[in-house]
């Protein structure tokens, strides 16, 4: 693919425009030059990826009004071809079915696209997207690397992009309208936070490489990452457990729950991360850990605290925090809570999860009280999808200011990089976020030169990232 940006020159980029550009540009749309259209003018939508995640936001998509998907994407000619039979099942129009990415966005009438590729393609799309004029929303994580997560920000606001990330927690109105209300005052002195993934998964099992399906273009699939022979446990859900591809369950799902902290401490960056684990609970196929612990430092307009996240695969259950019955639906309910984000202050802790959450005084001791505490009954994830997906479709008619904008996305993902960069280094190191180096000791005096290629990779011609 022509224009590629060199390594080199991408760091270089990187380091020097983003020190200081947090979310100062965001408000930035009203010098875009695009008119804004009406409220019944339709939106043509791309949907680039129809595995899993692509087919549920294309279904979901079909039910906003004055919507179509005239086009559909995916390396893999059987997902593309059931999500257009799909389409025209449910009476819609059969979509064009394409394999190349770059076909739907030299398209002009398409205006907008979805993009639910594994993540090692988020970004080049997403670029390459902004660079033909086109809106975007793109599954988190958005990028394999730190630099390119910067190098998206720069492109959403120089090319005047409404950009919308599938963090859609920030669709809540009740968890939006409890952070206006300032829970951090109610919670007191903060001197911790928690974040945790814990699941008792199938394990990914050894498999020997093997030829390509027929219907998937395995070439274009791998696309910027390197070359490889086929193997089906690296493919389709399972490819963000190796480091090719992308960060592990730690990149997958915790940059949902770290926004919900950032969003509540108003922080953008930790100054300092340690993580260790490895795959120990499970001890199958894949690369990155199933088990983890990561303390983050962070200082906030609250004061300093430390964040924890921990990630166990190979057992549910949470032995720690209020004793909340789990009202998520996805295990059995007289199981510990499975994912979750907690705000431990000095008066209380609040616990928080896309169903709800639950404010318990620092001294709670009796579960009767919980029921009492609890907020209103759960909101399923597809609605709280489609309220994203129709944010993000109003926004690109009146080119307003998405829930989800592309700073979220990257300062949601950032500690989940800067974690996997500590484990993987197997030490602890520090973070400045002025000139976005990593270096070993808090007066920022020693560079980290080993994490510098943990920012970026190196990208498979002709797939690298394009000049913008």
């Amino acid at each position: 693919m022509k224009g590629a940006i060199s390594r080199r020159t991408m760091l270089s980029r990187t380091g020097i425009i983003f020190g200081g550009m947090a979310g100062s540009m965001a408000g930035r749309w009203a010098s875009a030059q695009e008119a804004i259209r009406g409220a019944n003018d339709k939106v043509n939508l791309g949907v680039i990826g129809c595995g899993r995640r692509g087919a549920e936001l294309l279904n979901l998509t079909l039910g906003v009004d004055n919507t179509a998907i005239p086009i559909v994407c995916d390396v893999d000619s059987k997902r593309a071809g059931q999500a257009a039979d799909q389409m025209a099942q449910m009476g819609y129009k059969k979509p064009v079915i394409v394999k190349d990415y770059l076909r739907i966005l030299d398209n002009k009438d398409i205006d907008a696209v979805i993009i639910a590729t594994p993540d090692h393609w988020h970004a080049i799309q997403h670029l390459r997207a902004c660079l033909a004029g086109k809106d975007v929303y793109v599954e988190t994580p958005i990028s394999h690397n730190i630099a390119e997560g910067n190098m998206m920000r720069f492109a959403t606001r120089k090319y005047r992009r409404v950009v919308q990330v599938g963090l859609q927690q920030r669709s809540d109105t009740r968890l939006g309208k409890s952070i206006k209300e300032g829970w951090p005052k109610k919670i007191g002195s903060i001197g911790q936070t928690r974040s945790w993934t814990f699941a008792k998964v199938k394990p990914i099992p050894r498999q020997p490489d093997a030829p390509s399906p027929g219907q998937l273009d395995y070439d274009l699939w791998l696309g910027p990452a390197p070359q490889r022979p086929y193997n089906p446990g690296r493919v389709n859900g399972n490819s963000c457990y190796w480091w090719d591809y992308g960060g592990g369950t730690i990149g997958k799902w915790n940059p949902h729950l770290m926004d919900t902290v950032n969003r509540i401490m108003k922080i953008n960056t930790p100054k300092s991360v340690v993580a260790v684990g490895g795959n120990h609970g499970l001890k199958d196929f894949r690369e990155t850990p199933d088990t983890m612990e990561a303390v983050l430092e962070y200082d906030s307009p609250f004061g300093p605290f430390v964040h924890v996240y921990s990630l166990r695969l190979g057992n549910g259950h949470a032995g720690w925090g209020p004793p909340i019955a789990a009202h998520n639906g996805q295990i059995e309910p007289d199981h510990s809570m499975h994912y979750g984000v907690q705000i431990h202050g000095d008066q209380a802790t609040l616990f928080v999860d896309r169903n709800g959450s639950a404010l318990f005084p620092a001294d709670f001791q009796q579960p009767e009280t919980i029921s009492k505490l609890t907020e209103e009954a759960s909101r399923l994830e597809y609605t709280l999808t489609l309220d994203h997906l129709k944010n993000f479709i109003n926004c690109v008619r009146t080119r307003s200011e998405p829930k989800a904008p592309i700073e979220a996305g990257a300062y949601a993902l950032l500690p989940c990089q800067l974690a996997n960069i500590s484990y993987r280094l197997e030490r602890k190191i520090y973070y400045e976020s002025r000139t976005q180096k990593c270096y070993l000791d808090p007066e920022h005096k020693e560079l980290a030169s080993a994490a510098d290629s943990l920012f970026i990779r190196r990208y498979r011609k002709p797939y690298g990232i394009p000049a913008v």
